[in-house]
This record gives C-alpha cells, structure tokens and sequence, in this order.
C-alpha cells in the first residue's frame, strides 16, 4: 500500500511541475503582444515532425508596446513552425535581429502589416521562404555582408519598399522574391550573384536596373511588367537570359545587352513600346523570335559581326 501512495504521489508531482511551467515563456503557443512580451522563440515538446530540436532554444525574443519594437536576442537558427509565432502581428513596426542569430523560419514575420523597418545582423546567412512577405508599409531593407540566398517569396508584395541593399556575397535571388514590390526605385545586383530566378522582381516599381558584372543567369520573367523601368544595364559577365525578360516594360528607355550573353532569347523586351535604344555587344550571335516585337519607338538597330541569326 505504501507503494502505491509512494507511486501516485511521484505522479502528482510530476504533473504539477509540467503543468505548472510557465507557456508564456514559448512563442509559438502563446506569442500574444497584449499579454506576455518577452519569451524563447523555439519549444519543442509539440514539434514532434522537426529534427533538429536545438533550434530556437538560444533564442529570445522581446517586444515594446509603447514604440512596437520587436527584438531577438541569443546565437543559431531559430526554430521553424508550421505557422511562425509572429505571423500576421500588426502591432510590430520595428524589428531587431541581433548578431549571432543565423536563420528566421520561413514566413517568419509574413503578414506583419504594421512593420515599418527591420535591422539584420551581419551573422544572418539567408532569408527563407516568404520571411518578410506582405509586409506592406516595410519601407527599406539592407543585406549584410553573409546572407547567400534570398528564397522565393521573400519580400513579395511589399508594396511600400523602396530602398533594397543587396550585399557582395549574395548568390541566389529567389523566385517572386521581390514580385509586386511596387515602390523600388533604383536596383543594383552585385557581382557575386550567380542566379536571379523566375519572376523575382515581376511587376516591380524599379525604374533603373544595374547588374555589375555578374556571371548570372537570369531566368524567365524576371523583370516582365516592371511599368517603371526606364533604363536597363546588364553589365559586361552575364552568362544566360532565358525568356519574356522584360516583357511589357511599357517605359523601358535603353538597354545594354552584354557580348557574354550568346542568345538574345524569345519575346525578351516584347512590348516595350518606349524602348528607344538597344546596345548590342560582340559576341552575341542570335535574336530569338519575337525578342523586339512591338517595340515601336525604336528608330536605329546596329548588329554586332558577331550575329548568325534573326528569329521569326
């Protein structure tokens, strides 16, 4: 019988510290901007499909009503959910990342209407899928010097964007990453990016486009529908341009197409009905069909010697 006693009363104790830690302390359930504003942004105990259970557990989070500032504190990833802690929080307007944290989970702050700017640490090494997206009073963002990879979606739709800094190391611009970013003015790819995938600036405001001389390869859409876009130089290191570039760039001015890129491809500046001047280096040695229809201001065309073929 004492036995008994001695095992239920084990029990009890048990279940009265479990149930009695404080869930405020883990973001994920009970993030709540009225109630608790400081918490660790990573608790596993209802994760069960994640592997790495170390993620997030460094991290801290605390949040100022008064001034609606967001900070995160601590070293590592922080921890990846199904729905992030912060998903749709309007009441953040300004976001703090401090150094050492490496990763935001995907769709970190996706929805953060009331954001207005965010501060990234230099340790940050990418910017996951759908992090900052409709954030639409976000107004600028700069990269620093580690972050390698922008992921799709990331800051799509922030319609209130208009400076975007994208730093020297930066390899891969994801697809939409950038997609109905309707207030971007000037952009400048740097020379370390190898690859700027579909639709990553679609339907964006920029009105001047520079890419140093970067080998990239820019894929399909990429820039299609940019209505402001008046001026557009490609550098001199370009490897590839894939299709319907600049489609529909209704103010597109001049361009400047580097002799690295060999094929100018299909429907590239299709309906660039302003489009008055086209720079046609050596080396490239066709034009796909379709790539200059409708571009009815341009007056002169000088072909390189290096040019085999004109498409359809």
């Amino acid at each position: 019988m004492k036995k008994i006693i001695s095992i239920l009363t084990t029990f009890a104790l048990v279940m009265g510290i479990f149930f009695s830690t404080p869930m405020t302390a883990y973001a994920y359930l009970t993030f709540d901007l009225s109630e608790g504003n400081t918490g660790k942004v990573g608790d596993y105990r209802k994760q069960e499909d994640y592997s790495n259970e170390e993620d997030g557990k460094n991290i801290i989070y605390e949040f100022d009503e008064l001034t609606g500032t967001l900070t995160l504190t601590g070293e590592g990833k922080m921890a990846n959910f199904a729905t992030s802690p912060f998903y749709g929080k309007k009441a953040i307007k300004h976001l703090i990342v401090g150094e050492g944290i490496t990763r935001l989970c995907e769709g970190a702050f996706y929805g953060c209407t009331g954001m207005i700017d965010v501060k990234l640490p230099t340790t940050l090494s990418t910017i996951l899928e759908d992090t900052f997206a409709l954030c639409t009073s976000l107004e600028g963002v700069e990269l620093k010097g580690t972050v390698e990879e922008v992921g799709d979606y990331a800051f799509y739709g922030c319609t209130s964007l208009k400076t975007v800094k994208l730093n020297d190391g930066l390899k891969s611009i994801g697809s939409y990453s950038f997609q109905k970013c309707s207030a971007i003015e000037e952009l400048t790819i740097p020379e370390s990016v190898t690859e700027i995938h579909p639709d990553a600036f679609n339907n964006s405001g920029i009105k001047k486009l520079t890419i140093k001389n970067s080998p990239c390869i820019i894929y399909a859409d990429t820039f299609s529908g940019c209505n402001r876009l008046e001026s557009a130089d490609l550098g001199n290191a370009v490897k590839e341009i894939r299709d319907n570039t600049f489609t529909y760039c209704a103010s597109l001015k001049s361009i400047s197409i580097p002799g690295t890129v060999k094929t100018i491809p299909e429907s590239f500046c299709w309906g660039c009905t302003a489009l008055e001047s086209i720079k046609f280096n050596e080396g490239i040695e066709s034009i796909g069909e379709n790539a200059f229809t409708e571009c009815t201001s341009l007056k002169t065309l000088v072909f390189p010697s290096t040019l085999k073929s004109i498409g359809m």
